[in-house]
């Protein structure tokens, strides 16, 4: 995804947002559901924010990874 960025024709920093921009969301969940697994598994509350990750489970979450 950051060649497709750079490729695309811009200067290097409106590629790096637009790079940014388009991997936050799913670099984010990812990083919730992990926390979130991690807790799960050491036996620690979860926050709200973490428990919404979970409702997806392990197995749904490869419909999420899949998306661009």
């Amino acid at each position: 995804m950051l060649a497709e960025s750079l490729d695309g024709g811009a200067d290097v920093p409106a590629a790096l947002a637009a790079w940014e921009a388009r991997r936050r969301p799913r670099d984010m969940w990812v990083q919730s559901m992990s926390r979130a697994v991690l807790k799960q598994e050491m036996g620690a509350a979860t926050t709200p924010e973490e428990d919404e990750p979970l409702k997806v489970g392990i197995p749904g979450a490869a419909h999420v990874l899949v998306q661009p």
